[in-house]
Formats: C-alpha cells, structure tokens, sequence
C-alpha cells in the first residue's frame, strides 16, 4: 500500500497519476486517513517521505517506496523500478526523491 501525504497537492496528483497509469488497482491511502500503527508506521515516517507497506509488513520508504509502488504495474514500470533500485543507481533514485521532497511546493 502506497501511503502518501494526503495534504500535499503534489503528492495526490502524484499519486493518482500512479493508480492511472501504473496500476488502476494499487492499494494507496493519505497518511491522514490510515490507521498508521496497524500498518508499522509513524506520523513522522510519513511526513520525512512516501511509504509503501508490503503485505508482509515490511516497509520501504522514499524512492524505494516509489520503486516498489512502480513494481505493481506493467513490464515497463517493473523495468523502470528494477533500474530505480539497482545498485549503484539506488543513491541516486534516493538524492531525485529528495530533491523533488524537497521542492514539492514548486510543483
């Protein structure tokens, strides 16, 4: 499940543009609306970056959330989030996702 912050224009759009054209089935839920200890996080995980928890319970954040959040959709989205977690490539999906945190009021 993709949770996002739900107060954040950027972020829905964001979001949404995911259930559109990644995958019209992903589980995905505001941080302000899910029941956060049940799924093993915390207010301030979610303020600091996007979440993605695993059925399993475990929990990926930042660009690895949007990684694994990519590796519902198609072929080419998994190609893309395969390239987005390489390593090596890994530090550098993480300084993007900082990057547009960061400025996601410009957007």
């Amino acid at each position: 499940m993709l949770i996002y912050d739900g107060d954040c224009g950027f972020c829905s759009r964001s979001a949404q543009w995911g259930r559109r054209h990644v995958d019209p089935q992903m589980p995905m839920q505001p941080w302000q609306e899910a029941d956060l200890p049940s799924l093993g996080l915390t207010e301030d995980q979610c303020r600091d970056a996007v979440q993605w928890v695993e059925a399993t319970g475990a929990v990926r954040s930042g660009g690895a959330a949007i990684c694994a959040a990519l590796r519902t959709g198609d072929r080419r989205w998994r190609i893309l989030a395969a390239i987005g977690d390489a390593p090596g490539i890994r530090v550098g999906t993480e300084i993007v996702y900082r990057w547009v945190a960061r400025n996601r009021h410009r957007f």
